[in-house]
């Protein structure tokens, strides 16, 4: 909640936590943004991670709906 009501700053966050070899705080960020924002940046964030794990279907899942929120970002 500190990280205030910006979906930009909770998935930055959460990339530096991934960068930082946190990948653990990385996906409770990411799980945390989607929740709170649902926005494209959020869920393509998610997918990336999904793909980190080796969990393409959900990767895929969730680039398909980081699209259809917002595919001029992506």
């Amino acid at each position: 909640q500190r990280l205030g009501d910006n979906d930009q700053d909770w998935v930055a966050m959460s990339q530096l936590a991934f960068k930082l070899d946190d990948k653990a705080l990385a996906e409770r960020l990411s799980v945390e943004s989607v929740k709170r924002f649902n926005s494209g940046d959020a869920l393509a964030w998610s997918a990336q991670l999904a793909l980190d794990r080796k969990d393409k279907p959900l990767a895929r899942q969730r680039f398909a709906e980081a699209l259809k929120r917002d595919p001029d970002s992506l």
